[in-house]
């Protein structure tokens, strides 16, 4: 269905040519053949003219023409006749009877008209030119031309993806626990006035006690269990004559044995406490938000939240602790200058100024935050050529010939998205539609070549020789309009200096198919064409083009392109082939005018 519809776009363009181009030929050729008649007409009117027939009362020998006597003439009444017939004339008396019966003359009145016709004549050449003043409305006819200039400005996008994240920290917080245990120890001695002792406080095995005449008894027990690391030991109270030399708590060190030894005296009783600590850990979880700056700023809006280092134990202060999720990664969409009224570009785009290219300038993982774009802007410019007066066209030049032929707008839009539905449809065999492939040149000058620009090659050029390739068939496509600039990148690189650049871009089947990239793909559907080491030059789904707008497509270029494919006559030479005919008319014309005596 679609192909046919082109097919009847196609033939309706030629007939309207065609037919356009046969009018203007026989309208011309009639009017020129009407002109030819009425002038004929005109000269045998004038021929068989007759006064008498025309004017009342006419009369071929009139009493004025007594006062001509031939050249030879001296004098003639007819100063004195005249003021004759003045005063006995019938206006003469009205006008003397208004004279008497008016006593005053309304001399502003007078004035005013005086005036006006003073006016008339001091601007009858503007007058003539169909200049609009208080005595004639007129509309100027003006002749304008439009030239193009190119500017570029930094602009962000409408909105920003901002990523940012929250990391979770555990702090352990100590709390000590202690435990006592009382032991007391009696140790004597019958004829010594010394003794010692190395008893085991988890069991009460003495392994050393002396002299021979010495005896002990421990009372009370510690845990066998108990966490030898911690302990200390006080003593509660001591009685008896000895004096103690000697005592060592029991610890890991020494098996948990108490060791005591006494001197001065036969008998000795030690109260001792042995404490056990133990630390516990308290554990809070504390989350570092890295989102709080976008969370308080109300040009942002949460998007999302997922977790990003999912459960696993960490070993804190040699305390495993295991979580669900150690750290969350959130989106927040926030609003670029563009969106909140500001941006570098918005006086182009007020200006009417049409987008041609977008390149960007700091890329994050959220995105591209800053554009370089570049507008094409035009610049109007209008000179009057002539007026229009009462419905009449007055020209200013004297060349009311030159005449103009527009396109119609709507016609052209239509035949243009007409097309480009076609061109999708010869694609749909196919997985994508409008695909297009990356390539790149060298931006190094070498000699006289240089394989990254932009026009020259399609004409034989021999500098251009030394290029490769794929570098002459993306310059062709440059100068087709076929080609989409990516970005560039550093290459041929070595301890931090490179030696050169590529550029990168992306080269599409037809100039049709660029423009439904640039326009839908990426405005409006929102893929961008990647970065210079990563282009995405990927076609579209059929269900990717049924999301496309094509009413907001600019086809301008497109439609150029049609509009030099039809056989219109250059404007010169039609106006060259009017001329030749306007004088071939006159010549032809001069053949009726009557002979000369």
């Amino acid at each position: 269905m679609i192909h046919k519809i082109v097919r009847l776009v196609t033939v309706l363009i030629c007939m309207l040519s065609m037919s356009f181009a046969e009018a203007d030929d026989k309208s011309f050729e009639e009017g020129i053949a009407a002109a030819a008649k009425h002038r004929q007409q005109s000269i045998n009117i004038f021929k068989k003219f007759e006064p008498k027939n025309i004017f009342k009362n006419y009369t071929e020998s009139p009493d004025q023409s007594n006062y001509y006597g031939g050249v030879d003439q001296s004098g003639s009444t007819i100063k004195e006749d005249a003021a004759s017939a003045s005063s006995n004339s019938e206006v003469t008396k009205a006008v003397n009877h208004a004279a008497e019966n008016q006593k005053s003359i309304d001399k502003e009145a007078l004035a005013n008209q005086i005036k006006r016709i003073s006016q008339i004549q001091d601007h009858a050449d503007d007058i003539v030119k169909g200049i609009s003043d208080e005595f004639i409305d007129c509309t100027k006819k003006e002749s304008c031309t439009t030239t193009y200039e190119e500017k570029q400005c930094e602009d962000t996008p409408d909105s920003i993806q901002q990523y940012c994240k929250k990391t979770l920290n555990v702090d352990l917080i100590p709390h000590q626990n202690d435990t006592h245990y009382t032991l007391t120890a009696h140790l004597s001695v019958d004829d010594h006035n010394y003794a010692g002792v190395v008893v085991n406080t988890t069991n009460g095995s003495i392994s050393f006690l002396g002299p021979h005449d010495a005896s002990f008894r421990l009372d009370g027990r510690l845990p066998k269990n108990i966490d030898c690391k911690s302990l200390r030991g006080n003593i509660i109270s001591q009685s008896g004559n000895a004096n103690i030399d000697t005592i060592a708590f029991p610890a890991c060190g020494n098996g948990l044995n108490l060791t005591l030894h006494i001197n001065g005296g036969h008998r000795k009783d030690v109260q001792i406490d042995i404490v056990s600590s133990t630390t516990t850990y308290e554990q809070r979880d504390r989350w570092e938000d890295g989102c709080l700056g976008l969370a308080n700023t109300p040009s942002c809006t949460f998007q999302t939240e997922q977790c990003v280092i999912p459960q696993s134990t960490r070993v804190i202060q040699n305390i495993p602790i295991t979580r669900e999720c150690w750290e969350k990664e959130a989106n927040y969409r926030c609003l670029g200058n563009a969106g909140t009224g500001g941006g570098a570009c918005k006086p182009l785009r007020d200006q009417g100024c049409e987008q041609i290219n977008s390149v960007c300038l700091d890329r994050t993982d959220g995105g591209c935050n800053k554009y370089l774009q570049t507008f094409r802007c035009p610049t109007k410019n209008c000179s009057v050529t002539g007026a229009i007066c009462n419905g009449k066209m007055y020209c200013l030049d004297g060349d009311c010939v030159n005449t103009q032929k527009q396109a119609d707008p709507d016609f052209q839009e239509a035949v243009s998205a007409l097309s480009a539905v076609a061109d999708a449809a010869k694609q749909l065999d196919q997985n994508f539609i409008f695909k297009g492939k990356d390539k790149d040149c060298d931006n190094v000058i070498l000699g006289a070549a240089n394989c990254c620009r932009n026009e020259g090659w399609l004409i034989d050029d021999l500098p251009l020789l030394h290029c490769s390739q794929e570098e002459k068939e993306l310059g062709k496509a440059k100068e087709n309009g076929t080609a989409h600039y990516v970005g560039q990148y550093s290459d041929d690189c070595a301890a931090g200096i490179c030696l050169k650049k590529r550029k990168v871009y992306c080269v599409f089947p037809t100039k049709l198919a660029r423009i439904v990239q640039e326009q839908g793909r990426e405005k409006q559907l929102g893929r961008h064409f990647g970065d210079a080491k990563h282009p995405d030059c990927g076609g579209m789904t059929t269900e990717e083009l049924q999301k496309i707008d094509f009413s907001q497509i600019d086809f301008k270029e497109f439609y150029e392109d049609i509009a030099k494919k039809q056989s219109i006559e250059d404007e010169g030479k039609l106006n060259q082939r009017i001329q030749d005919k306007m004088k071939d008319f006159i010549d032809k014309g001069k053949s009726h005018d009557v002979p000369q005596s």
